[in-house]
């Protein structure tokens, strides 16, 4: 490892990051893989350098006292993996070396300050984002073929703070251990290392690696102008101690931004529960219904969709001619796989007599979630499964009219 600096320069940052590469080095190896290269190093420039840094395999550049600034130092660090090691095929994917490289620099401020630092880096992307939002998608296929002005190719608000918060909101949607085990093997694969990749061809490496089809995820986040404004209501019934909810979005794009959401609720008991939903149309309604009567509701109460605007409001009640469900529906869980606790959601047309069931793989009734006559509506529920093991079971949506079971998989 190489260090290169100017007369003059601070002696207090260079020992500062000469102190932390080899940690960093550590950190990064564990979650990208082993660092690509046999050496590297860092060289502060003189003031022709107008960036603030400059990756590049084995030496990078650094703007003078570039060393008293340690994020910059982890921002182009991480670029050794994403950038040097893999780097984007076209000027349309080059979120790719960006995104990541800011990315790199909220994981290192969580290594070395836990994860509320690392919030913060990322809630400040955000809020920089939508301070500079231009307009336009991260991902443009015209650039492919037509070069853009280097003002819109490095936006800063787009291709980097953007960038950033979508590899955050991916992990939400994950949960850590799969995201980080998905990075992980798109950056260590031998088929990729030491090449190029386009937008597509990380989608189709992130979907092998989780198994899931994520590409309405990325559809969304990357290939989507601007970002979702949510208008959220929720009504409380103190008679049976429900709360119905209904998730609106009310931006005139067009587009519809579909997410995992947790809502949490404060009981009267002085207790409160989170639970978490599957907001994947407009104007989405859930009911759920608690040991004590809700007295309020906080809409993503961790700022974990960080690219959004949201408003939430107490109601008297959800008007039903919002949205009145038009067919019996029984969605998958979510997540699936689940580890212990996941959602099953369903929607009755009409009032009559359901009875929702979980089944263990020999067909075995172990538990009745529902068992009552229920109005029409569309109905989430919350099974943990801390009590049973590993494996595969069944829940099953029987009414009057109506039959279906789905499998979900329990992964401890």
């Amino acid at each position: 490892m190489f260090f290169y600096w100017n007369k003059g320069e601070s002696q207090t940052g260079l020992n500062n990051i000469k102190t932390k590469i080899i940690p960093m080095t550590n950190r990064f190896s564990e979650l990208f893989g082993e660092h690509p290269f046999e050496k590297n190093g860092f060289a502060t420039m003189n003031s022709s350098f107008t960036w603030g840094g400059m990756e590049n395999q084995t030496l990078t550049s650094l703007m003078p006292n570039g060393y008293t600034n340690e994020n910059l130092v982890s921002h182009e660090y991480a670029h050794q993996w994403f950038g040097d090691m893999i780097t984007c095929a076209t000027w349309a994917d080059i979120w790719l070396n960006e995104g990541f490289a800011t990315y790199g620099e909220a994981l290192w401020y969580e290594y070395t300050s836990g994860y509320s630092r690392y919030k913060t880096d990322i809630t400040a992307n955000a809020t920089g984002y939508l301070n500079g939002n231009p307009g336009r998608a991260i991902y443009v296929p015209s650039w492919a073929i037509t070069t853009p002005t280097t003002s819109q190719l490095f936006n800063t608000a787009v291709t980097y703070y953007k960038g950033a918060c979508v590899l955050h909101m991916l992990r939400y949607v994950l949960g850590d251990s799969a995201f980080f085990s998905a990075i992980n093997e798109y950056a260590a694969n031998p088929a990729l290392k030491f090449g190029t990749i386009t937008t597509d061809d990380f989608i189709n490496q992130i979907n092998t690696s989780t198994n899931q089809d994520l590409t309405w995820f990325f559809n969304q986040w990357v290939k989507v102008a601007n970002h979702p404004l949510y208008s959220t209501q929720y009504s409380v019934n103190n008679n049976d101690s429900s709360a119905r909810v209904l998730i609106a979005q009310t931006q005139s794009t067009g587009a519809f931004w579909k997410m995992p959401i947790e809502l949490k609720f404060s009981l009267m008991n002085g207790t409160d529960t989170t639970v978490r939903v599957f907001n994947s149309v407009n104007k989405d309604t859930f009911t759920f219904k608690f040991p004590s009567v809700p007295v309020s509701m906080v809409f993503d109460p961790n700022n974990n969709i960080v690219l959004k605007t949201a408003t939430t409001q107490k109601v008297l009640s959800i008007r039903d001619d919002v949205i009145t469900p038009g067919e019996y529906s029984l969605k998958q869980n979510f997540p699936n796989p689940f580890n212990p606790s996941t959602t099953i959601e369903f929607v009755i047309p009409r009032s009559e007599n359901v009875v929702v069931q979980i089944f263990d793989v020999l067909g075995r009734t172990i538990e009745t979630m529902v068992n009552q006559r229920m109005e029409q509506g569309v109905y989430t529920f919350i099974w943990n499964a801390k009590q049973y093991p590993s494996g595969i079971y069944y829940y099953r949506l029987q009414t009057e009219n109506f039959i279906q079971t789905k499998k979900m998989s329990l992964i401890k």
